[in-house]
């Protein structure tokens, strides 16, 4: 349990839902909570229009499509997603050098490691004294057979 005593240091891992995502979701926690996938039956449509509901005003909140709106979840399947999934497409697009850093999120380190075992040249960008990957670093590694750059902000 944490008290005023403990300092926790792990958000990427876990944080406290905001109040109102929590409102807006305690519906689905306790009396909503169908599979939206389960299309069979009126709990199932009413919980997969809910997901349909975020996913749309999530897309007009960034200037996307809602089709382009993938639910995971945590970042380690995300960025496996969309790391991982990429390779077919590059393969096919003669895209062999990816570009990262090498103080990425140990799950990107770990789907670039697997690309790298898949025949894909990967350039671990190195942070200055000041733990930055400075865009004239990224610059000196970009060319024409590059296909993914995946650096945090």
């Amino acid at each position: 349990m944490l008290n005023e005593k403990t300092i926790y240091l792990d958000f990427q891992a876990s944080t406290p839902l905001h109040e109102k995502a929590m409102a807006m979701m305690m519906p689905y926690f306790s009396e909503k909570f169908a599979n939206p996938h389960s299309n069979d039956h009126i709990l199932g449509w009413q919980s997969n229009q809910a997901v349909q509901v975020a996913r749309e005003k999530i897309a007009d909140s960034i200037g996307a499509d809602s089709d382009e709106i993938v639910f995971t979840s945590g970042a380690t399947e995300a960025n496996n997603l969309a790391i991982k999934g990429l390779r077919r497409f590059l393969k096919a697009h003669k895209k062999r050098k990816i570009i990262t850093s090498s103080i990425e999120h140990k799950c990107v380190l770990a789907s670039f490691g697997y690309l790298e075992e898949k025949d894909f040249d990967v350039v671990y960008l190195q942070p200055n004294k000041e733990g930055i990957i400075t865009s004239n670093a990224l610059q000196a590694e970009i060319d024409d057979t590059v296909g993914l750059v995946s650096i945090m902000l």
